[in-house]
């Protein structure tokens, strides 16, 4: 259940997460209407829009696609490095780490993003990229701009990064990390499970709940349990997924009930337990 990637090259909708790839509808599926209407601010559209608007300019793109399909990365920087004038269009892996001389103007689109993503880190990772990408322009000592685009330009992370105010922003956000008993003041275990048969899958995942509840209670070990409910990305490589969190100070004690929990699930379903998980989607 994954929004397909339309891609304009090879008129495909392509799954990013699995590599599953259709061609795109020339009509609607359900009700045969003609004009379909693509919606989306992707590199591919970027891309082409600079090139309709400044055809004297030339537009240079760097995402996964174009790293993987055509020349390494270091290639494309090299060429956008060594040609005049020319505008770098790409996703996030163009905000870190680049020291080019001479870039005056950076662009973000959409740069509100990652603000709607169900994770306890979405205004870091936002504020993050917002003053990494920043820090792009104005390298070489001239004075540089960045333009940002967004829908919601009074959200405290978009405000910070305005300001480089990389104090206040840790304030805000470690008192709320503090109120709210998420990391640093806590440890968070996820635990995912997947199969081909949801009512298998949310029987599972909810025995799994009540049992190291049930545990954590007689062994007198103190954690609270958010959940089940299915995944935010509910369907994956034709598995389908529920999770809980687990928030604990005590992750070695809450690991070893984990694994009394676990012993006796059924063979389709396969149980994830991710310590401290990078994303919880």
């Amino acid at each position: 259940n994954i929004p397909l990637t339309y891609h304009i090259k090879n008129y495909e909708l392509v799954c990013h997460w699995c590599g599953y790839k259709k061609r795109a509808p020339e009509r609607c599926p359900e009700c045969g209407y003609e004009n379909i209407r693509l919606k989306g601010r992707g590199t591919e559209r970027v891309e082409r829009d600079l090139q309709s608007l400044l055809e004297d300019i030339p537009a240079i793109r760097l995402d996964h696609d174009t790293s993987r399909e055509q020349n390494s990365p270091a290639e494309f920087l090299k060429q956008f490095i060594e040609t005049p004038g020319a505008v770098l269009v790409g996703t996030q892996m163009v905000s870190k780490g680049l020291d080019i001389p001479e870039v005056a103007l950076v662009g973000v689109i959409s740069a509100d993003t990652g603000l709607n993503f169900p994770d306890f880190r979405a205004s870091e990772r936002t504020f993050q990229l917002l003053t990494q990408v920043a820090g792009r322009a104005g390298r070489t000592g001239d004075k540089g701009e960045v333009i940002i685009q967004t829908y919601y330009p009074e959200a405290s992370p978009i405000q910070f990064a305005l300001k480089q105010d990389y104090e206040r922003f840790y304030e805000r956000e470690i008192k709320e990390r503090e109120e709210l008993s998420y990391p640093p003041f806590i440890r968070i275990i996820r635990v995912v499970a997947s199969g081909k048969e949801t009512p298998l899958v949310r029987n599972t995942i909810w025995e799994i709940r009540k049992k190291v509840g049930r545990l954590a209670r007689e062994s007198s070990l103190r954690i609270n349990i958010l959940g089940p409910a299915p995944a935010h990305i509910e369907k994956l490589r034709g598995r389908f997924r529920w999770n809980f969190l687990i928030k604990t100070r005590s992750v070695f004690r809450t690991l070893e009930l984990l694994k009394l929990t676990v012993k006796n699930i059924p063979r389709r379903v396969k149980v994830k337990v991710d310590v401290d998980p990078v994303n919880l989607l």
